[in-house]
């Protein structure tokens, strides 16, 4: 891509099968939605500086891509942006990324490594979604929400760290990970939504701390717990834990 191109337009290359390199020589600073989607044949990617947005859609089912090297001064990532690129296994993010879109990296299917940078402050709904070949992550530590679907489906997912400022976990934000086998809800979280959990069918511990006021239906359920001690007053909708799981209260009730 020329130095003086400053904008990569919408569906500039979209469904272009020639190309199989892309270059940018100069400060572009934004690539638009679809411009590259659809680039089966695409292998590499050099970024340059100057770089500041992603679009929506940008790299879309580009399968052949298997590394992304993202420049330092991009502050988004819009939603779809690299999902479906079942090539793609690592991906370097900057440390001035602030907003990774929805469904960003869904369905990247051996994606297995991600450093998601301390400058994110939100990440889209299902942004990691079906990525079946990712094994942890850190998440970074000024996230609010954990959004719907963010992990769901993630069968190889064996840790998670959840930041202490994370407020709500949303509705099937881990559903069926099925290799997570514990997890700590730390105080700040005031709201798991329903099935955030659930069929994480190896899941045998969950710690969680007197802030945690609700538990949203079948949050829990087909987990492997047995027995979970939940502070006092909290709110716990249908079926949030299967039937044998016993519920322990800290006051030292008993449900």
């Amino acid at each position: 891509i020329p130095a003086d191109i400053v904008v990569v337009g919408g569906g500039a290359f979209q469904n272009n099968e020639y190309i199989e390199e892309i270059s940018f020589e100069g400060p572009t600073e934004k690539i638009g939605r679809n411009a590259f989607s659809g680039c089966k044949n695409l292998r590499s990617v050099d970024f340059s500086e100057g770089l500041i947005s992603i679009g929506k859609m940008a790299f879309f089912n580009c399968s052949k891509l298997d590394f992304v090297e993202i420049p330092d001064g991009i502050t988004s990532i819009g939603s779809f942006a690299f999902a479906e690129m079942s090539h793609l296994e690592k991906v370097i993010l900057p440390k001035s990324v602030k907003y990774i879109g929805e469904s960003a990296f869904e369905q990247c299917s051996n994606l297995r490594e991600i450093i998601i940078p301390e400058s994110v402050e939100r990440i889209g709904a299902a942004a990691f979604r079906s990525c079946t070949s990712l094994r942890s992550v850190i998440l970074p530590p000024n996230l609010r929400n954990i959004d719907d679907y963010l992990f769901g489906v993630c069968p190889h997912l064996t840790a998670i760290t959840i930041p202490d400022s994370v407020l709500k976990i949303g509705d099937d934000a881990f559903f069926g990970c099925s290799s997570l086998s514990e997890i700590e809800i730390p105080e700040s979280v005031k709201i798991i939504d329903s099935t955030a959990f659930n069929s994480c069918v190896s899941l045998k511990n969950a710690v969680f701390h007197r802030g945690l006021r609700e538990i949203g239906f079948m949050a829990f359920a087909s987990c492997a717990l047995e027995s979970v001690t939940l502070p006092p007053n909290i709110v716990i909708q249908e079926h949030a834990f299967d039937d044998y799981c016993e519920i322990q209260f800290m006051d030292g009730g008993e449900k």
